[in-house]
C-alpha cells in the first residue's frame, strides 16, 4: 500500500499570515487617516491666515 502524497493547500499560508496582515493594516489605515486630517487641518489654517 502506499502512502498518500502530502498535499499543501495554497490557502494555508494566507490563513496563517491573516493575524499579521491584519492588524498591519489597521495600522496603516489610522496614519494614513491622520496625516489626511492633518493636511486638511493645514490647509484651513492657510486660508484662514492669508
Amino acid at each position: 500500500m502506499t502512502a498518500a502524497p502530502d498535499v499543501v493547500l495554497a490557502h494555508e499560508a494566507l490563513l496563517h499570515a491573516l493575524p499579521f496582515v491584519v492588524p498591519a493594516l489597521v495600522v496603516v489605515g489610522l496614519v494614513l487617516s491622520i496625516v489626511w486630517r492633518d493636511r486638511r487641518e493645514e490647509r484651513r489654517e492657510d486660508r484662514s491666515g492669508s
